[in-house]
């Protein structure tokens, strides 16, 4: 079982570094963005984001979401070569309709979210952008269902370079606003899906089979209605923030959930590419169900460390960063970091759905919980404001974990550690209340002083009796190898100071 986990462990983390890469932008520009923009430019952009996200969402039918599953439908590779190159016809084909429309029509769009025609320009940006994200995707798909990892990282180290090189001169040299960042996501997407889809698709035999492509869409479609779900329950509190508060409300807890959505970007998204790989790869296996349990666990001790962190952390984080009227966003983190476990969990929970090829029972699922989310976001944003926005995310995260784990466990049940589970979420609590007692007016003290404290958390568990035997000979055999290479180099140190 420690071999399949290390596999999975390995190729997760060298995603994770892509991912950073590919997502540091955001956080890189953070200090310049608030400098640069006021709390309503910040949320005017949020809202056209999230707006165009609902396009591409909905425009390719879930094939995306499908490549994985069928690649491994096939044995020869002229087979699975042509289910790449079919869905990336088929995502291009549709995702050209909607978003040719919408172009055309971007001052009602502008209207509708907006009650006003102003920002119909910013939406057609971002159409734009987010039709060539939609076919980076597939080539991205492909390096993933390949464990090019390597190749990912490097790819997503020169995408940030563009990015990053991009925004320095429309934000700060040529001080264009948003206009600025959406040129350069916009110039930087176009370079990116130009470059990749030559390396990958220069290599294949391009093939459109409408069987495939149907195949793809019926078992992706569901899950499109799943994702609309996912958006309401990650989005939709933007829109009753902006009707029942302020725009500038909005930028704050748009940019608090920028930095809590960053587990997502850090953790989660690296995860789910080799999960959704990883599942289907061991599932004919006899011991699958506590591989899947034992899956469950260790994402969710990492998951649990690195929320800790963020949640103890983002006050004074932000006291660095940030000037002082974006200094609020503090508050809504630690609730959305809880809530974004349930979250970070549901790959694994409805492993049974995906295995089953019951993908409706996700949509039904997901469609449950975002009916809760919008009742929850109707009544505690109009009595707490963006607090009430982050309550309502962490209740109905914690709903739709629970629903998936009942309804996934009718059709697949796995034995999940529920007591390992408890013990740490107690653990985390602990951790959390202590240092939220820590209040010093240096954020760098702050930070020296809390950090070390929610790095206790694998300690804290000793005392709660949560490692197993074979886990403990497992940390014993790990440090016993860092020791062991601390000393070889400390010895070639000692070597090379004695010949000079």
């Amino acid at each position: 079982m420690f071999d399949e986990l290390k596999n999975l462990s390995k190729h997760s983390l060298v995603y994770m570094l892509g991912s950073i890469a590919s997502r540091m932008i955001g956080f890189i520009m953070i200090p310049v963005y608030t400098r640069y923009l006021t709390p309503s430019d910040y949320g005017i952009l949020e809202l056209v984001s999230l707006t165009i996200d609902i396009v591409g969402m909905l425009a390719v039918l879930g094939i995306n979401s499908a490549i994985t599953r069928f690649y491994y439908e096939y044995k020869e590779q002229n087979e699975r070569d042509e289910v790449i190159t079919t869905a990336l016809i088929s995502t291009f084909a549709l995702a050209m309709i909607p978003t040719t429309i919408l172009i055309l029509n971007a001052n009602w769009l502008s209207t509708l979210v907006f009650d006003k025609p102003d920002y119909a320009y910013y939406f057609q940006l971002l159409l734009l952008s987010n039709f060539l994200d939609l076919i980076l995707m597939i080539p991205m798909t492909v390096l993933t269902i390949r464990e090019r990892s390597k190749t990912y990282v490097v790819f997503s180290m020169i995408r940030l370079a563009v990015s990053l090189s991009l925004n320095i001169y429309f934000v700060v040299i040529a001080e264009m606003g948003i206009v600025g960042i959406l040129y350069s996501g916009l110039i930087s997407v176009a370079f990116s899906a130009v470059l990749l889809c030559f390396v990958i698709f220069t290599r294949m035999k391009i093939r459109f089979s409408a069987i495939k492509a149907m195949q793809m869409i019926k078992f992706g479609a569901p899950l499109v209605v799943a994702s609309f779900g996912t958006f309401i329950l990650n989005f939709a509190d933007r829109y009753f923030l902006e009707h029942f508060s302020t725009l500038r409300m909005v930028g704050l807890y748009g940019l608090g959930y920028k930095f809590a959505i960053a587990l997502s970007q850090l953790l989660h998204g690296p995860f789910n590419l080799m999960w959704n790989v990883f599942m289907f790869k061991i599932a004919d296996r006899k011991d699958a169900k506590q591989i899947y349990a034992r899956v469950m666990t260790y994402n969710s001790f990492v998951v649990i460390l690195f929320a800790l962190g963020m949640a103890v952390l983002i006050k004074d984080v932000l006291k660095i960063l940030v000037t002082s009227e974006f200094l609020d966003a503090y508050k809504v983190v630690p609730f959305i970091v809880a809530g974004f476990y349930f979250y970070y969990m549901m790959p694994i929970l409805d492993v049974g759905i995906m295995l089953t090829k019951k993908t409706y029972l996700r949509a039904i699922n997901v469609t449950a919980a975002a009916i809760v989310n919008l009742v929850l976001n109707y009544t505690l944003i109009s009595q707490f404001d963006m607090m009430g926005a982050a309550y309502a995310t962490l209740l109905s995260y914690a709903f739709l974990s629970i629903l998936t784990l009942v309804v996934s466990g009718r059709v697949y049940s796995v034995p999940y550690e529920y007591f390992r589970l408890a013990k740490m979420y107690v653990a985390a609590l602990l951790l959390f209340v202590i240092c939220r007692a820590i209040e010093l007016d240096s954020p760098v003290l702050a930070i020296a002083v809390k950090t070390p404290i929610a790095l206790c958390f694998p300690l804290v568990l000793i005392l709660f009796k949560f490692y197993d035997e074979k886990e403990k000979k497992k940390i014993r055999e790990i440090a016993g190898e860092l020791l062991k290479r601390i000393r070889n180099w400390k010895q070639r140190d000692v070597r090379k100071s004695g010949t000079t």
